[in-house]
């Protein structure tokens, strides 16, 4: 099963992943496909095994982010899909850690996937509910800003349903129980 990337990253490239490596040297590059084969299954698992999978796939990556706005042609050779696969595996760590009631690995993971595409708006989602669940709801509220402001600004689109379900829930005084 193939991790594609958000339907909203794919409509603007700029506000894709900014996971951009250096063109990969031989040694590089089985580290490249090492990570590919390890998000593959990681991804496609669906067993109490996933998230130790996950771990291991980001443990694997190889590749790094360039500043913001940096594309050149050292990024030559490697598959994009390498890098949204990436992505992809940041967000369902976040995910697993929340569903495992981990909100504190769900806040860290969530926000290094967020530090590659802030407009993955499943991993704001995440990271809103983990930082509600700790006692945080300010912090919730104000992920939900940046949720808001990245999609309005860089995809000119609002939240959807859900982003904006988990806003009211935070709004109406959100609890750690519930």
């Amino acid at each position: 099963m193939r991790a594609s990337p958000s339907p909203r990253l794919a409509r603007r490239p700029n506000c894709g992943s900014r996971v951009r490596p250096t063109a990969p040297c031989r040694t590089e590059a089985i580290g490249q496909a090492a990570f590919d084969v390890a998000a593959e299954i990681a991804l496609a698992a669906r067993d109490g095994a996933r998230r130790a999978l996950l771990e291991n796939a980001a443990a694997v990556w190889a590749g790094g982010p360039l500043p913001e706005g940096r594309d050149d042609d050292r990024t030559a050779g490697w598959p994009p899909a390498s890098a949204h696969r990436y992505v992809a595996v940041l967000g369902a760590l976040a995910r697993v850690c929340g569903e495992d009631r981990d909100f504190v690995a769900a806040i860290r993971w969530g926000r290094a996937c967020l530090a590659l595409d802030r407009c993955h708006e499943e991993a704001h989602r995440e990271v809103m509910v983990a930082y509600a669940r700790v006692g945080s709801v300010a912090a919730a509220l104000a992920q939900y800003r940046a949720c808001r402001h990245a999609l309005v600004v860089e995809l000119g689109t609002a939240p959807s349903r859900q982003t904006e379900a988990v806003h009211s829930w935070l709004r109406r005084g959100a609890t750690i129980g519930g």
